[in-house]
């Protein structure tokens, strides 16, 4: 029996600008995979979004932390996203701060 790939952490950056920069972030197999399911999420079909931004491919055996912050004089507010497992199985967090 063939084994399936291991699941990785895709991130783009800079994905879907308008004013800002946005962030989308899927849990896949491949690229492909990673790519329908943020355009399922995302509410859209094949072409869209225009511009997906820079990817990021992130192995679920490793740590890892993005951060995104608000904009304005002060701190608006975070997403810490940790990618903490070994193996396929990996756990990640999510956290959104907003002060």
């Amino acid at each position: 029996m063939k084994r399936k790939p291991p699941l990785k952490l895709f991130v783009w950056t800079d994905f879907a600008p308008d004013y800002t920069s946005g962030l989308a972030v899927a849990i896949a197999r491949t690229e492909a995979d990673a790519r329908k399911q943020i355009q399922k999420q995302y509410g859209c079909g094949p072409g869209y979004p225009s511009n997906w931004g820079t990817l990021e491919i992130h192995p679920l055996t490793k740590r890892f932390a993005a951060c995104v912050s608000g904009g304005g004089e002060f701190f608006a507010g975070a997403m810490i996203i940790g990618v903490v497992g070994s193996g396929i199985l990996g756990m990640i967090a999510i956290i959104l701060l907003s002060l």
